[in-house]
């Protein structure tokens, strides 16, 4: 009865069977929202064009992948990065993919790299995040038979890339022959499909040093500072600009906002004509994102609506927060930082970071001392406020990314899970899924004594 069932399934009612629907490369293929890192998640119209560009800009053009290449992923397929990535984009070169649970990689970091193994894969790709988390949780008695040599492409994406979190990656694993050709920072967002820019297949990781002060009044000057990693050029067919405010291109070094056009390009947001005119200039995508090019080389500077503003000068959330992460007791990469008006009508900077609390990373006193200190002596400015606040409980998007806007709602609301003086905060556990991945988090009222103003 089944058989029969699946047959009549298949082959139609006779005499009632319908010509299928045409369809066209300008058709809509699905509606990819936006992760909401900055904004409420958004329905970016994806079209069967768009997605051949861009599985050809990504596999051909990007990758030089041929039918002998092998995949690995765990991201989960309800991200762009997993489902075009790993999906639509391999099944246009007819790539192989290993698929692991999203979940059993955060709990054991190691299974990734031992399908990469097991599988000899030659691409895989994770947010910088994921780097780290392996080179820190990876013991010697799992990686100890592991012959990595056959990774071609460690691509990472979706979030802020930092050189030292590759180089460390890369060191970590060199004994199990990885090359040190083998990552490929990348630049995507959803708007544009999912990839803008790769770097070189065949190069090895390069970045640029700056001049922080000089980057704020809008120049990337070489100088000691910011550490910056090259996200390569734009695919064949697409174009890239650095515009300044008229939309107008700046020259070499210049920081202004990341303009791209071409056949990744998306159409807009569905029934949001506002957000869609706000996004986009005739052809070109505003990403919203700041950069600058240097010998051709694209390099992010971060989110032009993040941007810290205090007493006239510009401020990257992203170097405050990589300052933070090297406080005591405070998880790396695990904080947030954004501005907010103070009772004079001027601005102050505060913090929110995921703290352990233990023997060695002292009291929640210490810890906030900690950061203080920090970040006044490398980045010359004395935050406002200081929040602790429990492990895990970090707003951030379905690819692992912070959502500073939402932390900021979260605190003026009385919504953040703040840790109170005498509480413990181990961290032994492995860290626990991003926002979509897994049950919603728990939200709690706390005092606010979990916090102190500086």
């Amino acid at each position: 009865g089944a058989d029969l069932l699946v047959e009549s399934q298949v082959q139609g009612t006779p005499g009632k069977d319908e010509a299928p629907e045409l369809v066209s490369l300008d058709d809509l293929a699905f509606l990819q929202f936006t992760s909401g890192s900055t904004s409420k998640p958004k329905g970016v119209m994806v079209t069967f064009g768009n997605l051949a560009a861009n599985a050809h800009a990504i596999m051909v053009d990007g990758l030089k992948s041929t039918a002998a290449d092998r995949g690995v992923s765990w991201l989960p397929l309800y991200h762009d990065m997993g489902l075009i990535g790993f999906v639509v984009a391999p099944l246009y070169t007819l790539v192989q993919v290993m698929f692991l649970p999203t979940m059993s990689f955060i709990r054991r970091p190691s299974i990734w790299l031992d399908a990469i193994h097991r599988h000899r894969a030659t691409i895989t790709f994770a947010p910088n995040f994921a780097y780290a988390l392996a080179t820190r949780a990876v013991t010697d008695a799992q990686s100890k038979d592991w012959d990595l040599s056959c990774m071609r492409a460690l691509g990472c994406g979706a979030e802020p890339i930092q050189a030292d979190v590759l180089r460390g990656f890369l060191k970590r694993f060199e004994k199990n022959g990885l090359a040190p050709t083998s990552v490929l920072p990348s630049y995507g967002m959803a708007e544009a499909t999912l990839a803008i820019t790769f770097w070189d297949i065949d190069k090895e990781l390069r970045s640029d040093t700056v001049d922080v002060n000089e980057m704020r009044a809008g120049e990337a000057v070489p100088g000691e500072g910011m550490e910056l990693v090259a996200c390569g050029k734009p695919f064949p067919g697409h174009d890239l600009k650095i515009a300044g405010p008229d939309g107008s291109p700046l020259g070499e070094r210049k920081v202004g906002e990341v303009w791209v056009r071409g056949p990744s390009v998306t159409k807009g947001y569905y029934g949001d004509a506002d957000a869609t005119q706000e996004a986009f200039a005739g052809d070109w995508l505003k990403t919203g994102d700041l950069g600058y090019l240097a010998d051709g080389e694209l390099y992010l500077c971060g989110r032009a609506k993040d941007l810290i503003i205090l007493n006239g000068k510009n401020y990257y959330p992203q170097d405050i927060e990589a300052v933070v992460s090297r406080a005591a007791g405070v998880r790396d990469g695990q904080c947030v930082a954004f501005s907010v008006l103070s009772d004079d009508g001027g601005e102050h900077c505060v913090i929110v970071a995921e703290a352990k609390i233990g023997p060695r990373a002292g009291t929640m006193a210490d810890i906030i001392t900690s950061i203080v200190q920090l970040v006044r002596a490398e980045i010359g400015i004395v935050p406002g406020e200081v929040h602790l606040i429990k492990r895990g409980t970090l707003p951030k998007t379905s690819s692992g990314k912070v959502r500073r806007r939402e932390a900021k709602r979260r605190l003026e609301a009385g919504e953040l899970e703040l840790l109170v003086e005498g509480e413990t905060s181990p961290d032994s556990l492995p860290p626990p899924p991003a926002e979509g991945a897994g049950p919603m988090e728990a939200k709690s009222l706390v005092p606010r004594s979990s916090s102190a103003e500086v």
